[in-house]
């Protein structure tokens, strides 16, 4: 969580689902309940990557039962 201490705005999130297949749409609209909005996902990966703002949810992603870990560039 560097980043967001260093006061950037915006920072890439980078999320990984437990799985083998890309993630679908209950995985995306997890994302959004977080805040999540933008963004794409990778075709073979189950991976999401998006550009995230601030917001004190995203330690929420680490409670979200699919969710393998999230990493923060």
């Amino acid at each position: 969580m560097a980043a967001f201490e260093t006061g950037l705005e915006t920072v890439e999130a980078i999320v990984t689902f437990r799985g083998f297949n890309p993630p679908g749409e209950h995985e995306i609209q997890l994302l959004k309940d977080v805040g999540i909005s933008a963004g794409f996902t990778f075709q073979s990966l189950p991976m999401a990557a998006q550009p995230y703002s601030k917001c004190p949810r995203i330690n929420q992603l680490e409670c979200i039962q699919p969710i393998v870990a999230h990493y923060l560039c």
